[in-house]
């Protein structure tokens, strides 16, 4: 069943990504993270009457620090496609899981298998292969790429993220996936106090196609988020990782039909590979 809710975290965090593009390319990168915020706790107070109550305060109060480090990846990561290469910051921000998977296996003691391991090893090159344009390398000096500035918020989205996607499983554990998921959904109040950003808000509330497209990549991102979090309740997080963090190889695809993006025969490789390692981690846990 972990599995389960790990393919449905991919699919909903790729299609929260296809909509985040569409309203991102309309207004902006910064302006789509604030809508997408507000309407994920407009979603997540509609839950609230049924969310029951909260167990720990304690750990409820620090689940709002540990949300920083995913507000934060939000944040590097939507600028690191503003003033970088978009391929890079896509592959390296949406490979957190390389932190994560190490971090969880030493905090929680979970241990997986040799057939579970390659797995996740196929899925995360298959990432990097479907999402990283490596001409780069060949027709760009590798100490102009590491000066990049994407590049160094892309490396701060992989490490915020990376944290937050491991540590998280203890609140969840004691809260459950609401209160767990709710301090995050607060966050578009700091975005809120930017001022550049707020001065955008007016302008862009009229405009009806990209609300839209905002609010469906606020359903993409809390349902990805809340099948992620089921996901971990039911199994390991280091075999739900690698699968719901592939969601970029599923938004190349996706690309391909719906951005008219042509898919190289190097994306191929890594689309097939990430699936192999799918495939792989699914049989590591019958």
């Amino acid at each position: 069943m972990a599995i389960v809710f790990a393919l449905i975290a991919m699919v909903a965090w790729a299609l929260g990504d296809v909509f985040g593009t569409l309203a991102s390319r309309k207004r902006g990168n910064f302006i789509t993270l604030f809508w997408m915020l507000l309407f994920s706790f407009v979603l997540s107070v509609l839950y609230i009457p049924w969310a029951g109550g909260i167990s720990d305060w304690g750990v409820f109060i620090a689940t709002f620090f540990i949300s920083l480090l995913a507000f934060f990846g939000m944040v590097t990561y939507f600028r690191g496609l503003e003033v970088g290469n978009v391929s890079l910051v896509g592959a390296i921000g949406g490979s957190f899981g390389m932190v994560t998977v190490p971090l969880t296996m030493i905090i929680f003691h979970e241990s997986v298998g040799r057939i579970a391991v390659l797995g996740m090893g196929l899925i995360f090159i298959g990432i990097i292969l479907s999402s990283f344009d490596f001409r780069l390398l060949i027709n760009t000096k590798t100490r102009a790429i590491f000066s990049d500035k994407g590049v160094i918020l892309a490396l701060n989205t992989l490490i915020c993220w990376g944290i937050y996607y491991a540590v998280i499983r203890y609140p969840i554990e004691r809260l459950g996936w609401f209160w767990s998921w709710f301090p995050t959904s607060l966050m578009f109040v700091i975005l809120f106090f930017i001022g550049s950003i707020r001065r955008k808000i007016p302008q862009s509330s009229k405009d009806g196609t990209f609300l839209i497209w905002a609010f469906l990549f606020g359903v993409g991102g809390v349902g990805g988020t809340i099948a992620y979090y089921l996901a971990i309740i039911r199994g390991y997080t280091s075999i739900v990782v690698p699968i719901a963090t592939s969601s970029p190889v599923l938004f190349v695809i996706l690309s391909r039909f719906i951005f008219r993006d042509r898919l190289t025969k190097q994306q191929w490789m890594g689309i097939g590979m990430t699936l192999l390692g799918i495939v792989m981690l699914g049989f590591s846990q019958v």
